[in-house]
């Protein structure tokens, strides 16, 4: 959905609608269903939120937008989803657990899978730009891990959802109206360029991320993360099918390879 606005949008007004899409679906339901969340917030869940909120949607996502708007949404995709290589580094450096022989073994499965994605794009004569803006997602993407796990144990599932994006929402439209002028480019485009972001914020910022919380909070993240992992599959047949990309057989590789890593890491920490 969201490259299908990227030619039309800047990256920061569509993340702009995408999160406030968010917002939209979130606030009828957490104050239909949750109506005293806000009693149970602590100062560590809205100073972690609040983090969580200016790295991932605001700078994260707007570095995800830019990366498939640079680059094959099948290239960059699977890229950004080896975060989990990031919490496992993270977790040697500051914990000092020693990453076993599987995920060694991960972490070279996920180098040779990148390295297919980028033979398979240079192939094509495809533009590699949007490379620096994945690696940055994923290193932010798996930073936040750790303190989403943290801010679970404070509060519920649905009320880090909608803190997440009630912090996001003002932070990203203020930082839109001041490098770009949304107002010039949403009357080009009307309600007809606006409305797949929102939509698409919806579906991630409502729906997708209350289900991933809360499945981080029933379950571990070594077992979550592997299943989350799987998203380049579907990425990489809606690329094939509705944007057209070139997914050939090396693609599918290096698709196939990271995938394998993020599963290997994940489940034998």
């Amino acid at each position: 959905m969201l490259r299908l606005r990227t030619e039309r949008l800047s990256v920061f007004l569509i993340n702009s609608l995408k999160l406030t899409g968010g917002l939209i679906a979130l606030t009828p339901v957490i104050w239909l269903l949750e109506p005293n969340w806000f009693h149970h917030l602590t100062f560590r869940a809205i100073g972690l939120a609040f983090i969580t909120a200016a790295s991932g949607p605001v700078l994260a996502w707007s570095s995800y937008i830019k990366a498939i708007k640079e680059t094959d949404v099948s290239i960059a995709h699977p890229i950004m989803s080896s975060y989990p290589a990031v919490a496992i580094i993270l977790d040697f450096i500051f914990f000092g657990v020693k990453p076993s022989a599987f995920a060694i073994g991960g972490f070279l499965s996920i180098i040779f899978g990148i390295s297919a994605l980028t033979k398979s794009f240079r192939r094509t004569g495809g533009s590699l730009k949007g490379l620096p803006y994945a690696f940055f997602t994923l290193v932010i993407w798996g930073a936040n891990s750790f303190l989403f796990k943290i801010i679970l144990f404070d509060i519920n599932p649905l009320s880090l959802t909608y803190l997440r994006v009630l912090f996001a929402v003002p932070l990203i439209w203020v930082v839109t109206i001041l490098i770009r002028n949304p107002h010039t480019e949403l009357k080009n485009e009307g309600i007809r360029g606006a409305y797949l972001p929102i939509l698409a914020g919806m579906i991630n910022d409502g729906a997708s991320m209350f289900l991933f919380f809360k499945a981080v909070e029933i379950g571990p993240l070594y077992a979550v993360l592997p299943i989350t992992s799987t998203s380049p599959f579907f990425s990489g047949v809606l690329s094939l099918l509705v944007l057209k990309e070139a997914v050939g057989r090396t693609r599918i590789v290096g698709i196939i390879l990271v995938v394998f890593g993020i599963s290997l890491i994940t489940l034998m920490r």
